[in-house]
């Protein structure tokens, strides 16, 4: 927590003012030269100058939530309240309403390992969509922001970036994430509250906003309200998203299904994190499967029609001096398809940190293409060049799809062949696009 944060918050009881009490402060290296950003509190406490209440300042975020909330993340930190028991939960709090909802979005940021700024061209893609058409990214410089729900703080990172100053606000330890997501800005704040209380200073942001979080508060309305008053009231702006059903993949309906919530109330929150791992692998693996077939049958048939027509297009375009890269065209075509196989599943493991299956197929198949280029050139020039690069990338395809396959539990012919009701599709489509086809 930077200094300047103390003028932004209020308790979440009283509304009145926070006195600074700092237990452990580093001070920050290329920071801004102004006092308030120089110096991170790593540990400390917030004391409350109107009702004398006080909130922990734990591996530097402010945790304003009431002891039945902090109870609930006190056992990621022992330390802390080992060194400060006077900070220390209750051993039995009341219960709160929202201490599951705590607690589920915790293991969500925590153990689930959500991703970090390598994504953040994405990240950007995301924020942009989410403002629409009431603010650009590159007009967020110089704003004061204040994201409600910032999750592991991929928008906070986006704003920054743009030179913003922005406050961060979430119910879950998913804040800590967040933090780690975005140490590189000093102007960045982070802050574990429930924004129903108000834990900010009114009328204090140039821009508010929440993407994809009130449906999920038990009072949409009452939160809608608790955010307005925080944005300036002389061109302040709230921009708000929510989830709609509509044009929301089946996936991810089946998550939102109220009786799959019920159902799985009562298991164990490891159990739950096991769970979410092994669905999201299986849901993970169809979307790949379905990616992988649907790329290679259009790849392919592509290379139907170069085989077919190719030839034909080189001596029409190009005249018949080049009538000779006919050949290792045709014979590089092979190798051409499996590539688009090769490329999907170069992402598949990607996104599941898995870079060391990617590496070593590169490294075969490069090894492979440099040991028949020695071999095959020196014979059919060209053409032998063209079926060491058709060799070596179907190799590392299939030593792809051969891991991929093992690991998703899909067989190889549900992996790359497409079924009926896909081929269907790819022939409704194609009627589509010729005049008055559709309606025979």
């Amino acid at each position: 927590m930077k200094r300047r944060l103390l003028d932004l918050l209020r308790c979440p009881r009283c509304h009145g003012a926070f006195h600074l009490e700092a237990f452990a402060e580093v001070p920050l290296r290329d920071a801004p030269a102004d006092p308030a950003y120089a110096s991170e509190i790593e540990e400390g406490a917030l004391a409350c100058a109107g009702c004398g209440a006080r909130f922990p300042i734990i591996a530097g975020v402010p945790r304003l939530i009431g002891p039945a909330l902090l109870a609930r993340i006190a056992r990621r930190y022992p330390d802390f309240f080992a060194r400060h028991p006077e900070l220390a939960p209750p051993a039995a709090p009341a219960d709160d309403p929202l201490a599951d909802t705590l607690e589920s979005f915790t293991r969500q940021r925590l153990d689930l390992r959500p991703p970090g700024p390598e994504f953040a061209r994405q990240w950007r893609a995301h924020l942009r969509r989410n403002l629409g058409g009431a603010l650009t990214v590159e007009a967020l410089s110089r704003k004061l922001v204040l994201d409600v729900g910032c999750g592991f703080g991929r928008h906070l990172y986006v704003a920054n970036e743009a030179g913003a100053e922005t406050v961060g606000v979430d119910l879950s330890g998913g804040v800590d994430v967040a933090r780690a997501n975005n140490r590189a800005h000093p102007r960045c704040h982070l802050v574990q509250a429930n924004v129903l209380e108000r834990p900010f200073r009114a009328e204090s942001f140039d821009v508010v906003w929440s993407f994809g979080v009130l449906h999920h508060m038990p009072d949409p309305r009452t939160g809608f309200r608790a955010i307005v008053p925080l944005a300036r009231p002389d061109g302040g702006l709230v921009v708000v998203w929510v989830y709609g059903y509509r044009g929301m993949a089946f996936t991810y309906r089946l998550s939102h299904m109220r009786p799959l919530h019920r159902a799985l109330h009562s298991v164990s929150g490891p159990t739950r994190v096991r769970a979410s791992k092994t669905v999201a692998a299986m849901l993970s693996g169809l979307y790949w499967a379905r990616v992988c077939r649907n790329t290679l049958f259009i790849t392919a048939a592509l290379g139907v029609g170069c085989l077919l027509f190719g030839p034909f297009g080189i001596r029409v375009l190009y005249g018949p001096r080049f009538a000779g890269a006919i050949r290792p065209m045709l014979l590089m075509l092979p190798g051409i398809v499996m590539m688009s196989l090769y490329m999907i599943l170069t992402r598949n493991f990607t996104s599941r940190n898995r870079q060391g299956v990617n590496i070593v197929a590169a490294g075969v198949a490069l090894s492979v293409n440099v040991g028949l280029n020695c071999v095959l050139i020196p014979r059919w020039g060209i053409s032998g060049a063209a079926i060491s690069t058709a060799v070596s990338y179907s190799l590392a395809a299939l030593m792809l799809l051969v891991v991929f396959v093992r690991e998703s539990g899909h067989s190889v012919a549900e992996t790359v062949l497409v079924g009926r009701e896909e081929i269907g599709g790819y022939v409704r489509h194609a009627r589509g696009l010729v005049p008055g086809a559709a309606a025979e």
